[in-house]
């Protein structure tokens, strides 16, 4: 499970920098995500084994986080975006997202 919080990036780097991790991991998921102009910007990621083997769906998994941060999103399992309004519950966000990743692989 990889999370990083990178301010000052837009939705559009952030996916980028997703599809460039998703590439290169070969059992991955992660949460990059952002707070820009009072924005919240959160893009999940699985790789492809993680979706087969392990049942991970990243756009069930963004909204998860999203709604922490009164926001909303979604997308496939492999890549999926979302966005928000409370920047100060980015960490509930992450933890969120990190704690329904380890439940899927327990």
């Amino acid at each position: 499970v990889m999370t990083e919080r990178l301010d000052g990036l837009g939705g559009d780097e952030l996916r980028q920098a997703a599809v460039a991790l998703r590439e290169k991991a070969p059992c991955a998921a992660g949460l990059l995500c952002s707070v820009t102009e009072g924005k919240v910007f959160l893009v999940g990621f699985a790789s492809d084994e993680a979706v087969k083997a392990k049942n991970i769906d990243a756009g069930k998994l963004v909204r998860e986080a999203a709604a922490c941060v009164r926001g909303g999103g979604g997308g496939k399992p492999e890549l999926a975006t979302a966005g928000g309004k409370e920047p100060a519950e980015i960490g509930k966000a992450i933890e969120t997202f990190a704690a329904s990743v380890r439940a899927l692989l327990a």
